[in-house]
């Protein structure tokens, strides 16, 4: 199974489990929350990459063969190093997004035991 499918997979299960904690704990899922707004957003940057993206870059890799072995000046090798760009952006953002939220959440946590 793929990172990306694990990811998108995890990501639902914990917006779920997160839902239905806040409907256990305040009496409504909220659903806007901040932190659920950025899984969701997580989960939309992680469903671009694996069914947008990769399929470009598989099929560039096809059809160029080695993109290392290509010129620079090559236009498959700029789209492909173009997609690349691309991909690593997303996966920071996923990154620091999941560091936002686990810091949400760790805050709600704390005050909810204070």
């Amino acid at each position: 199974i793929d990172l990306h499918w694990m990811g998108m997979v995890a990501g639902i299960i914990f917006l779920a489990c997160s839902m239905i904690d806040n409907r256990v704990t305040v009496g409504r899922p909220r659903v806007f929350a901040l932190s659920h707004l950025f899984i969701v957003l997580m989960i939309a940057l992680t469903a671009v990459s694996q069914f947008v993206i990769i399929p470009r870059m598989d099929v560039l890799r096809i059809t160029a063969g080695e993109i290392s072995m290509l010129p620079v000046s090559n236009p498959m090798r700029a789209e492909f190093d173009s997609l690349h760009a691309w991909s690593t952006r997303i996966e920071m953002t996923v990154l620091l997004l999941g560091l936002i939220v686990l810091y949400l959440v760790a805050l709600r946590f704390s005050n909810s035991r204070a």
